[in-house]
């Protein structure tokens, strides 16, 4: 089998095929870009099927396996991203090095529901998208905070072109840090939560961080300062998933919102086979940290959101 040959066209990158499930030689295929720590990971869209091959091209380049379309969403240095959910549709751009709207994101932004003339948190803005889904939403403002000062100013570009600058602002800093002033309606709680190793694997997040050894330890961080940024009558929208020590999230959680915590939205997604079988990975599920489930001839993680809310004081 031949290895793919990429070019890039106008900030978009294709491939010319050769050999690949039959297709002929000729196909030109848009395709988009990922890192995977120093290798370049390329997906490209099968015509007329609702799936990708994925290849990492280094020093050479290896077929890695499968993996849905719509978990394929960066392109080369800059993305043009549509949200199509709830709010939308709307398009942004994803700098590079800035986290992409992702099957969470998707799902977080159509579970959330938004009061007109809230306040709203979004920690971990990335580009914005949930802030923007937010403010469509009717939200009165909305503070994005992002570690990434690269995240911070590509959200404020898009707010800009969005014409939501006067809805929007962004900070950057670690967790609640930059937002110690404010107490909010609705507090979008989406941080790096998969492990380490995961986020090394799945080249999901730049610079392949992820949300601490098992996934957790982000995650409870960020709960453990979370009671005094919601109002007494907010809410928060809490993604956890079996790709983490869901467990542990969960416990953190019920520390600060006790039985107040309600199921959202359940969704189930495939794990890209490169993934599965990295060893860390393995190592991950053998030990209990993560769960998958296998059906067919794929393995499976669930993501659910949960609608937390601060208890009645006594």
């Amino acid at each position: 089998m031949t290895a793919p040959e990429m070019k890039n066209t106008g900030g978009l990158v294709w491939v010319r095929r050769y050999l690949l499930t039959g297709l002929p030689a000729s196909s030109a295929l848009p395709i988009v870009d990922m890192s995977i720590r120093s290798s370049s990971v390329v997906a490209c869209r099968l015509p007329s099927t609702d799936r990708t091959e994925t290849w990492r091209c280094g020093g050479g380049c290896e077929k890695l396996g499968e993996d849905w379309v719509e978990d394929v969403i960066r392109m080369v240095e800059q993305a043009s991203y549509t949200w199509k959910g709830a709010g939308g549709p709307f398009t942004l751009t994803v700098a590079d090095g800035v986290f992409a709207p992702s099957s969470t994101t998707r799902v977080l932004g159509d579970a959330m529901r938004i009061n007109a003339g809230e306040t709203v948190l979004d920690a971990g803005c990335g580009s914005g998208v949930l802030s923007f889904v937010a403010a469509k939403l009717g939200a009165g403002r909305v503070i994005g905070c992002d570690v990434s000062q690269a995240a911070v100013d590509c959200a404020t570009k898009n707010a800009e072109e969005l014409g939501l600058a006067d809805t929007t602002e962004f900070r950057q800093g670690s967790l609640f840090e930059p937002v110690h002033d404010v107490r909010a309606d609705v507090v979008i709680a989406d941080i790096s939560g998969v492990p380490d190793a995961i986020a090394q694997a799945s080249g999901w997040f730049p610079g392949g961080r992820g949300g601490g050894p098992t996934g957790a330890e982000l995650p409870v961080a960020m709960l453990d300062d979370i009671g005094r940024h919601v109002a007494p009558t907010g809410r928060v929208y809490l993604p956890t998933a079996s790709l983490q020590d869901e467990s542990a999230v969960l416990r953190a959680a019920k520390r600060v919102f006790g039985d107040r915590i309600q199921n959202a939205s359940v969704r189930d997604f495939p794990l890209p086979d490169a993934v599965v079988r990295a060893r860390e990975v393995a190592r991950l599920a053998s030990e209990g940290v993560i769960r998958l489930t296998r059906k067919g001839s794929r393995m499976f993680w669930r993501l659910t959101i949960w609608q937390c809310g601060k208890p009645s004081p006594p």
